[in-house]
């Protein structure tokens, strides 16, 4: 078969199964090339000496380009979603060069690449290995990853202990306050994927006299056990700012407040299942139809963080991973 380079570097691949990992159509492996080498870390092992490995830059190996491409794009965005957000904006392609030997002429081949450097990448790969399983998971990825092209956030500046703005200022432009709502409308689409999205018509309305219809909400729990989702675990849901038109017509369930919440962050801790409905009401509302003025102007990055953690949780718990796997 032949093999691509994909511009993404690991320094920590020791942490993981020994590649390569395998799907029918395509694998991953890693190989030493010139951009990798510059790649250097410094870890102790306990009760051994400190040791300087280089880093290894993940290489696919496919029957054509085609499956080659595909295999890269899944591997980056899972890459993004483990991050929780885009941190590749630009897919970094792939190289069809030469693997073996490390010649003068391969590092010419190699330069000018775009490369990507980040940990966790070998859990990436197993992502996007399980993801090749079902398409369902390939297309709830895609539509994530999508979301994040029109918005994004790195996580520390949603951490209130990491950042003295307790509030980030709602968009007033109209372009703006269009991409937060297409966004929020992207990552609910990748629950539909996953088939973890609230079941519900006119003669079967998801509430009743403001209270969840049991039969909707016993079918939505149905589901999430069945996919593998911990329903013991509550979502984080962050409110922050003063109160909007849009909180005080549809406020997010809350079962208590988070505990670093004070004065501005007023988070609060929800259950899966309305977190589901929540993000469902603000699709239906800001992003599905023409929406009030008077809603979308309540939209800010908060409401659109929330659906995509909320989308990025449910895909990696649904993929037999945890909602956090790269903290350890």
């Amino acid at each position: 078969m032949p093999r691509y380079l994909t511009g993404m570097i690991t320094t920590d691949y020791w942490r993981f199964p020994d590649f390569p990992y395998k799907t029918l159509s395509w694998s991953v492996e890693l190989t030493t090339t010139a951009a990798s080498r510059r790649e250097l870390v410094t870890y102790v092992v306990p009760g051994k000496s400190k040791r300087s490995p280089t880093g290894r830059e993940i290489v696919v190996r496919a029957n054509d380009r085609s499956d080659a491409e595909r295999a890269a794009f899944l591997l980056q965005a899972c890459t993004q979603i483990l991050r929780g957000g885009a941190a590749l904006w630009h897919f970094c392609g792939l190289t069809d060069v030469p693997l073996e030997p490390l010649t003068k002429e391969r590092a010419e081949a190699e330069s000018g690449r775009t490369l990507f450097h980040s940990r966790d990448i070998p859990l990436a790969c197993q992502m996007a290995v399980k993801a090749e399983t079902d398409q369902r998971f390939v297309y709830a990825i895609a539509n994530v990853w999508l979301s994040y092209r029109l918005f994004s956030i790195d996580p520390m500046d949603l951490d209130p202990g990491h950042t003295h703005v307790p509030s980030i200022p709602r968009p007033k432009h109209p372009a703006e306050q269009v991409g937060l709502a297409n966004a929020l409308l992207l990552a609910y689409k990748a629950l539909e994927w996953l088939e973890l999205d609230v079941r519900a018509s006119r003669e079967n309305p998801s509430t009743i006299n403001g209270q969840w219809n049991p039969k909707v909400k016993d079918d939505l729990v149905d589901r999430l056990r069945e996919a593998g989702v911990d329903l013991n675990e509550k979502f984080d849901w962050a409110v922050r700012g003063p109160i909007t038109k849009l909180e005080e017509k549809h406020p997010p369930r809350a079962v208590y407040c988070s505990p670093w919440s004070y004065w501005l962050v007023r988070d609060v801790e929800v259950e899966v299942v309305d977190a589901i409905a929540h993000v469902e009401w603000l699709r239906d509302k800001l992003a599905a139809h023409r929406a009030s003025l008077e809603l979308l102007e309540g939209l800010g990055i908060y409401e659109v963080a929330n659906a995509q953690y909320l989308a990025r949780r449910l895909l990696l718990e649904a993929l037999g991973f945890r909602s956090d796997p790269g903290t350890d």
